[in-house]
């Protein structure tokens, strides 16, 4: 199961379907202007705050790339599941300037699949 969610700078937002809260604590934005020519896509560093019932909440950083897709830091992975960021607004330099409190990023958030093993498998020693 997948899910979107679009979370404000510094708000706890709960995903109840997954039991998952997240929180973006931070947006380092080093992406090209939309009005500029660059020589250097640049990118959208992040940080949140994740957490489930029963675990301890992690850190997660993730970094969005423009031009690059399916880039492995876009995702991580937090207590069976991964998290993506898809978009980080605003834009730098794009016409609707926004202050940086009003910053809001979108996630792909994914519940990941436990393998189960074949019936007379044995589960490596390590």
């Amino acid at each position: 199961m997948a899910y979107f969610a679009t979370l404000p700078i510094n708000t706890p937002t709960a995903i109840p379907d997954m039991a998952l809260t997240l929180q973006a604590v931070r947006v380092e934005d080093s992406r090209c202007p939309a009005t500029t020519q660059c020589a250097a896509a640049g990118e959208a560093r992040l940080w949140l705050q994740a957490s489930v019932p029963g675990a301890t909440p992690q850190g997660i950083q993730v970094a969005l790339t423009p031009g690059v897709s399916k880039d492995p830091a876009a995702s991580a992975q937090y207590q069976g599941h991964r998290i993506t960021v898809v978009e980080v607004l605003p834009y730098p330099g794009g016409a609707a300037a926004t202050p940086t409190d009003r910053q809001t990023v979108t996630l792909l958030l994914e519940r990941l699949r436990k393998r189960r093993l074949k019936a007379g498998a044995q589960v490596p020693a390590g």
